[in-house]
């Protein structure tokens, strides 16, 4: 599979000028918050209102094991972080900014819960919160780079439920949007080497320097956003 055409965006505190905006549709894809708690600290209002709200989606920062509450299961823990989440972007500061229906959960060392943390348990809790996410009528996504993916839930783990994988932080150093395109088409696109969880890349983060400085950039296939939200696209 080769991909024409692609759309460019960026995330977190992330600001504009958005690369390639002559591509096609820029995106953004904002922080809310983590755990239980709803957060505006990362999300950039001057980036989701250049990308608008019908290109803006959100994540969170899913906890991981250690850091499930006395009285709850692994699942339990991750259905009340999906809760919280979808709260947050119904209710939460920054709501008017997002109407894209693809909510992400961030997997990184630096989240609470992760270090020595039990896989099994792991993909309890993801399992949980990709299930509520679902049924609530939104399109789960998974934000991780590969090594803590398979650190914190194994390379060969396949999700109950379907999700959109945005790959995180492939360092190379690209200069031009061509290039981007490229490298997805070339690594992402034709083989599952990249896939996990059962899914192929949707959304690729890399280190890009247009603008002048490093930052963490994002593309996409332009069909893999349809009717305001990625798609899960099965790995095979």
């Amino acid at each position: 599979m080769t991909f024409t055409s692609f759309y460019f965006g960026m995330d977190g505190s992330s600001s504009t000028p958005f690369p390639c905006t002559g591509s096609g549709h820029s995106f953004y894809i904002g922080r809310v918050g983590g755990e239980v708690t709803e957060s505006s600290a990362e999300f950039n209002v001057a980036t989701a209102q250049a990308a608008t709200p019908a290109f803006t989606s959100a994540y969170w920062d899913l906890g991981g094991s250690t850091s499930i509450p006395a009285g709850l299961t692994a699942s339990q823990w991750g259905q009340k972080q999906a809760e919280a989440f979808i709260t947050a972007i119904a209710t939460g500061p920054n709501a008017i900014h997002i109407q894209g229906k693809t909510l992400f959960c961030d997997i990184e060392a630096g989240n609470p819960g992760w270090a020595k943390s039990d896989p099994a348990l792991n993909r309890e809790i993801l399992n949980g919160f990709l299930d509520v996410i679902a049924t609530l009528g939104f399109v789960p996504g998974v934000y991780a780079n590969l090594s803590d993916f398979d650190r914190y839930l194994g390379a060969s783990w396949i999700a109950t439920t379907p999700f959109v994988w945005w790959l995180a932080d492939w360092y190379v150093a690209l200069k031009t949007c061509q290039e981007a395109e490229t490298n997805f088409n070339n690594f992402f696109a034709g083989n599952d080497t990249y896939s996990r969880g059962g899914y192929k890349v949707m959304i690729w983060q890399y280190n890009g320097t247009q603008g002048g400085s490093p930052r963490d950039l994002n593309v996409t296939p332009y069909n893999g956003y349809l009717n305001g939200h990625w798609n899960p696209t099965p790995a095979g």
